[in-house]
C-alpha cells in the first residue's frame, strides 16, 4: 500500500517547546521502577552536580508520543496509523534531561528497507521498533 505523501526524508519541527515538570518526573521515574535518589531528592541531585532532580532517560518518550501525534495530525499520509510497523527509534541527548528543563523536538523520517524476520505476508505495509525501557543511572557532572 503507498503512501498517499511520501515521507521519507521530511523532517517534522514539533511547533512549541515541552517544559519538564517535578513531579512528572518523580510518577514516570516511579513507574517504570527507576529508583535512584536523583530521580525523587533534589538534595540527592545536587550531590552529583545536577540543580535539580534528573529524568530517567527514556521519560522523553513522553515528548516523541506528543511529536507522533501532531505529525499524524497535520500529514495526510492516506492510511490509519494503525497500518503503520514502526522499526527503529533513536534519541540524540546533548546533556541530561532535568526538572525544569525546556525541550525541543523534531522527528527525522528515514526510509526503511531491511527485513530482519521471515514473512507469510506479501503484502508491504510502511514501516517507520520501539527501543526497551532502562534505568540509566545518573554519574557526578
Amino acid at each position: 500500500m503507498a503512501l498517499k505523501t511520501d515521507i521519507r526524508g521530511m523532517i517534522w519541527r514539533y511547533p512549541d517547546y515541552f517544559i519538564v515538570g517535578r513531579e512528572q518526573l518523580r510518577q514516570f521515574a516511579q513507574a517504570i521502577k527507576c529508583d535512584h535518589p536523583a530521580y525523587f531528592e533534589e538534595d540527592a541531585a545536587a550531590e552529583l552536580g545536577y540543580d535539580a532532580i534528573v529524568a530517567p532517560m527514556t521519560f522523553v518518550t513522553i515528548l516523541a508520543k506528543l511529536v507522533q501525534l501532531d505529525f499524524f495530525r497535520n500529514v495526510d499520509i492516506g492510511m490509519e496509523t494503525m497500518q503503520i510497523v514502526q522499526v527503529d527509534q533513536r534519541f540524540v541527548f546533548y546533556k541530561p534531561v532535568l526538572a525544569g528543563d525546556k525541550l525541543w523536538a523534531r522527528m527525522d523520517i528515514h526510509p526503511w528497507t531491511s527485513v530482519s524476520a521471515p514473512t507469510s505476508s506479501s503484502r508491504r505495509t510502511p514501516a517507520t521498533t520501539t527501543t526497551a525501557s532502562w534505568c540509566w543511572r545518573p554519574t557526578p557532572r
